[in-house]
């Protein structure tokens, strides 16, 4: 019982981990599209780029004019929702490939039949 709770409790904190690396650099990747598309000054492209692993907080630099920081903000929250989308559907794999190592792994028993006189 120890041991599976151990266990259970390093292969969370292991998929935290790993969700975490690639929620991260899918949203850097769109994020670096994104902002690739705004055409940039290459100061305020980098500004932007520092605070990527801010996720959906980051926060546009306030030197740039409000239709630019409304932009970036539009850009932060598709590379957000990507990232997330992509993390859903890796999850949904991942149970039903869950799903089926459980089902080859579980016996198959024939089932007892009662005869009722």
């Amino acid at each position: 019982s120890g041991i599976n709770n151990a266990i259970s409790r390093v292969g969370g904190l292991l998929a935290i981990g790993v969700l975490g690396v690639i929620m991260v650099a899918v949203f850097s990747a769109s994020l670096g599209r994104g902002v690739d598309q705004l055409a940039l000054a290459g100061v305020e492209r980098d500004a932007v780029m520092a605070a990527r692993t801010d996720l959906a907080a980051l926060v546009p630099p306030v030197e740039l004019p409000e239709p630019t920081r409304e932009a970036i903000r539009g850009v932060v929250a598709t590379s957000f929702l990507r990232g997330f989308r992509i993390l859903m559907v890796f999850m949904a794999a991942l149970a039903v490939l869950s799903a089926l190592v459980a089902g080859f792994s579980l016996e198959h028993r024939p089932r007892r039949t009662t005869v009722l006189s």
